[in-house]
């Protein structure tokens, strides 16, 4: 895959707060065309969601800086699997007679796949559940069809080498895709497992509207800068 000079890691704004789990099984919304593994239909009914390796994922678009650019989608574990040895060290060897663009993406071998996903507590049965909770709509992936990748994080310059901790490493959604794909990941949220941890069709949006000056002078340090404050309507001064 070839992508174009400076990379830009464009993370959606996804709090992760509101998100709302449950530990009871609730029937799943199958929303991939072909699923060759439904883990939950095939999980032992005593199976519970492991909540002491329980994480919440953020969807990532890759893309260079320029207008009308392709983007991958991408879910970074970097945050919670920290192997420092997470990609094959043979890639390094060579990147001098690499381009810049050539080392941007990699994909991990079998050997470092399993590694990352025993890192994880994961299995290749296991499943991505996505999650969209403005349109309450859910998704579920089988892991295994996922790639595992690796791509250079923003801070990597163009002429510097780079190693393993130059990379976010995590799995693939999507490549290529028209920059319009934001829409589609905006306000989700992932996880890995057996399980689909989400209670659907629960969320409520909050309604904001301008604080008065009552409480801004109590908030503000000079109330006579122009500034606004955004209150819930069942807020209390």
């Amino acid at each position: 895959m070839l992508m174009k000079t400076t990379t830009a890691l464009v993370l959606l704004s996804l709090p992760l707060a509101i998100v709302s789990c449950k530990k009871e099984e609730k029937k799943t919304v199958e929303n991939t065309a072909k699923p060759t593994v439904d883990s939950i239909k095939t999980a032992k009914a005593e199976d519970k969601i492991d909540y002491s390796n329980f994480n919440i994922y953020s969807i990532s678009l890759i893309s260079s800086a320029q207008k009308d650019a392709l983007a991958d989608v991408f879910i970074s574990v970097s945050d919670i699997y920290t192997e420092p040895h997470s990609i094959q060290e043979e890639v390094f060897k060579n990147q001098k007679n690499a381009s810049y663009e050539e080392m941007q993406y990699l994909e991990l071998d079998p050997q470092h796949r399993k590694k990352m996903l025993d890192g994880l507590h994961l299995t290749e049965n296991d499943s991505l559940y996505l999650y969209n909770y403005e349109f309450n709509k859910l998704q579920k992936l089988p892991l295994n069809k996922l790639k595992a990748v690796a791509y250079l994080d923003a801070y990597s310059m163009e002429g510097n080498e780079v190693d393993p901790a130059s990379y976010m490493v995590g799995f693939q959604l999507a490549a290529q895709q028209n920059n319009d794909i934001y829409d589609q990941y905006n306000n989700a949220v992932a996880y890995f497992g057996n399980k689909n941890p989400f209670v659907e069709g629960k969320m409520k949006p909050f309604a904001w509207k301008k604080a008065g000056p009552d409480i801004s002078k109590n908030i503000l340090p000079n109330p006579d800068l122009k500034q606004e404050i955004l209150i819930r309507p069942n807020m209390k001064n």
